[in-house]
């Protein structure tokens, strides 16, 4: 676990160095990390915790550690509940 951990940590160190590189910066705050196994784990960056999350919305799409489509299609239903669609 500790080496997986060191190498999450070295990965998010050179996306944020890449991202720099290029003039764009990444909101270390923002930063959610989506966790395949079973194992709960944090991660420390610049003294900022980056805890692993059951799910992430990216561009609108929302993952999940299972790689469903489930929670995704649960939001997308609910936030349609009443509306009205014509086409």
């Amino acid at each position: 676990m500790e080496e997986m951990k060191c190498l999450l940590t070295s990965t998010i160190k050179r996306q944020f160095e890449w991202l720099n590189a290029i003039g764009m910066i990444c909101n270390l705050f923002k930063t959610e990390i989506v966790g395949f196994c079973k194992d709960k784990l944090s991660l420390s960056f610049n003294n900022t915790v980056i805890e692993l999350k059951d799910q992430v919305k990216v561009l609108g799409v929302v993952m999940d550690k299972s790689l469903s489509w489930e929670p995704h299609i649960t939001i997308i239903i609910s936030s349609s509940v009443g509306r009205n669609f014509s086409l």
